[in-house]
């Protein structure tokens, strides 16, 4: 895992055990670091959560079809298809309430990454005013007032 120091910053990708998500990107370094931060292992869960909704959704739309397409011959068709329409809708309010959880955790992925880029650019900063300060007392004031 990459410290505070190194400030890593996240580049989403597949949730599968080959690809870790996300893959860490030290500034200016062409290699990956993975890391399997709480934010991460959630995201993927949420990710599965939402495409084994996304199956029972379709289920439900094909059984709706089903249901509609009998209607004339079946007289309880009506009813079935009225419950699958109210499965199907709790379906999806349950799909909107898992979007809204997901953007919520990446949302607070990307504070945590801005989180590290600022740090970065601080430890630079103190860095670059300590090299500086070493250059300008190599040099005399004789040898500036001479320029």
């Amino acid at each position: 895992q990459a410290s505070a120091a190194t400030g890593p910053a996240r580049v989403w990708g597949a949730c599968s055990p080959d690809s870790a998500r996300p893959r860490l990107w030290a500034m200016g370094s062409t290699c990956s670091v993975s890391t399997s931060s709480e934010l991460d292992r959630a995201s993927c869960k949420i990710d599965a959560q939402l495409a084994n909704l996304a199956g029972k959704i379709a289920g439900a739309e094909e059984e709706l079809r089903q249901h509609v397409a009998k209607g004339s011959s079946d007289p309880s068709a009506r009813q079935r298809a009225l419950q699958a329409i109210k499965r199907k809708n709790m379906l999806e309010e349950q799909r909107r309430h898992l979007l809204g959880t997901q953007f919520n955790i990446e949302s607070l992925a990307f504070q945590q990454d801005q989180a590290h880029v600022t740090l970065l650019a601080v430890n630079a900063l103190k860095h670059g005013t300590e090299e500086l300060k070493a250059e300008h007392l190599k040099m005399g004031e004789a040898e500036v007032e001479s320029l």
